[in-house]
């Protein structure tokens, strides 16, 4: 039975397994034995807006089950389980904090200006070129997700063109609007804080940002700080095949989570090295190297929530979720 015990829950929203092939947040977190959730099996994908309540049910769900365990958050195809959660800060135990991976780039519109007065992300650039927000991954308390999650599906609901129903967008428009809200003495002060982990203590975004620092596309706008190439600062940990360390600003880190915000080929970049093109299979023999570790991973237990198939909740393995053969 799936049981939701250790130092973090590991949740993702995943409407198809299918084509995966060795799916790497699935076995990684077998690898460190980190409690899984998958949402929203079989349900049709209705756009990325529509994983915020989505999400929200499954953290009411798990707070009944685990109140005092963090729940980490996922995207489910590019990301990688890269260190033990032994390695998370403290401060993950606060109830009130919202740790939302840094990267550095804006996305899908220029927030550069909305973030001059912000103290936090001010602070963060003195150190770091990773501070704007990433809404696809991301650590916090049960009281405090549930709280984040509503404002973030507000801000979505609200959002208008590009920004209609976009997390990313509303994740910058909730960490500035803290700021503004803190400089005016607003009363209707959240009570959670939200933070960005510019110094990728708890997650490691690989997005690289080059070229002009503002660029117009079709649909959206992307802008950054300066260059930045997050590989350039990721190693092996010496003696763990499966670990990574990361260190830009001297102060090397172990991300919980390493995540490739779409560019799947960078992740594999980091584990297997910029010159080899890889192959699925990579992933299955790296976290699964031998009979035995493929044998654990089989049997890794996972909560599946709002599926087509399996209703609200189904407590399954990972061998039974993703197919036997894929490991």
């Amino acid at each position: 039975s799936w049981r939701g015990s250790g130092s973090v829950i590991l949740m993702t929203y995943l409407t198809d397994l299918a084509g995966l092939g060795p799916w790497a947040l699935g076995l990684s977190a077998a690898h460190h034995k980190i409690p899984l959730v998958v949402q929203g099996l079989g349900m049709r994908w209705g756009g990325v807006g529509y994983k915020l309540p989505a999400v929200r049910r499954a953290v009411q769900l798990l707070q009944a089950l685990n109140p005092a365990t963090p729940i980490a958050f996922s995207d489910g195809t590019d990301a990688v389980v890269a260190n033990s959660p032994q390695y998370l800060p403290p401060p993950v135990r606060d109830k009130r904090t919202l740790t939302l991976s840094g990267e550095c780039g804006s996305f899908p519109r220029c927030f550069a200006k909305q973030n001059v007065q912000n103290e936090a992300f001010q602070a963060c650039r003195r150190s770091s070129r990773a501070c704007y927000p990433n809404s696809g991954v991301y650590i916090g308390q049960p009281e405090a997700l549930l709280e984040a999650l509503s404002v973030m599906h507000n801000y979505a609901a609200r959002g208008e063109g590009i920004e209609h129903n976009e997390d990313q967008s509303a994740a910058n428009r909730m960490y500035y609007s803290q700021s503004e809200s803190s400089q005016a003495g607003s009363s209707s002060s959240r009570s959670f804080r939200v933070e960005v982990d510019g110094d990728s203590r708890h997650f490691l975004s690989l997005f690289p940002c080059k070229g002009p620092r503002l660029r117009h596309f079709r649909n959206f706008t992307l802008c950054h700080d300066g260059a930045h190439n997050p590989l350039r600062y990721v190693r092996r940990v010496d003696g763990e095949t499966t670990a990574l360390w990361y260190n830009y600003s001297g102060q090397p880190s172990r991300p919980f989570i390493v995540h490739s915000s779409g560019l799947h080929q960078r992740l594999k970049a980091a584990y297997f090295g910029q010159a080899q093109r890889g192959s699925p299979r990579d992933w299955a023999k790296l976290f699964t190297p031998n009979r035995a570790a493929a044998e654990a991973a089989r049997a890794h237990p996972v909560l599946v929530v709002d599926s087509v198939a399996h209703g609200l909740c189904h407590a399954t393995t990972l061998g039974e979720l993703t197919g036997h053969h894929t490991m």
